[in-house]
Order: C-alpha cells, then sequence, then structure tokens
C-alpha cells in the first residue's frame, strides 16, 4: 500500500532549517518505492521560497530554484498561499498587479502556484499524512 503525504512549508528559504528540511524530505518520498508526495503549500513566510527576486551568491545553495526543479522532474504540485504571499509581495498579474500599478508581471517563479487555503485542505482529506516543516 502506498502512503500519500503532503508537505506544508511554513518556513522561508533562507535563515531557518524549515525549508531545507522539507525540501530533503520531499526529495526522500519521492525516491522511495512505497510513499507518494502528492503536493507542496507554502504557507506564511514558507511563500517566500516561489519569489523570482530572491538573490543568492553563486556559491550558496539555491532552494528556490532547486523547489522549482523538484515539481518539474516529479511533477509535485507546488501551491503557495494567495494571501500569505500578498503579505509578503509576492504576486502574479492574474491576481492584484493592477490594484497596486505595478509594472511587474509577476514575482512568482514558474512551477509554483497561487492558492487558497481551500486547495490545501482538499489535500488533506486525500492523503495519508501531512508533515509541517
Amino acid at each position: 500500500m502506498i502512503t500519500r503525504y503532503i508537505i506544508l512549508v511554513t518556513g522561508p528559504p533562507y535563515g531557518t532549517q524549515q525549508s531545507s528540511s522539507a525540501y530533503l524530505f520531499a526529495k526522500t518520498i519521492l525516491f522511495m518505492k512505497c510513499c507518494q508526495l502528492d503536493s507542496i503549500f507554502f504557507y506564511r513566510e514558507g511563500t517566500t521560497n516561489a519569489n523570482y527576486f530572491l538573490s543568492l551568491p553563486h556559491d550558496e545553495h539555491n532552494l528556490v530554484l532547486y523547489w522549482k526543479e523538484l515539481s518539474e522532474k516529479f511533477d509535485v504540485k507546488l501551491n503557495i498561499c494567495i494571501s500569505s504571499a500578498l503579505k509578503r509581495g509576492i504576486f502574479n498579474k492574474k491576481n492584484h498587479v493592477n490594484q497596486y500599478k505595478k509594472d511587474i508581471k509577476t514575482n512568482v517563479i514558474q512551477g509554483f502556484q497561487l492558492s487558497g487555503l481551500t486547495t490545501l485542505f482538499k489535500s488533506m482529506l486525500h492523503c495519508d499524512r501531512m508533515v509541517q516543516f
């Protein structure tokens, strides 16, 4: 029997261990034959993992890019809470850019999608385990 997981990431990509631990846990699940990772939901400070404008020195691990690659390689949904994201200046053209008269089309990294808490709750109904970092 396959155990279905969802991961809730509440920490930023840098400054705490939460996001990197979540990433390593996600990779482990994806390589195990007895487990399935349905989605990853980024909430509160975790939404900053989707910020296109994070800039890092070239000699540091780019965790933001790692999330994107994980999503592409394993077809895992990367959902970010829209209200948490907007509070942290993360948006796309479809959501609230015109309201703020910004010329920027988006600062959400491709592969991440803005969604509401309803998405998280629906995922929780269909999983066996939810792990929060």
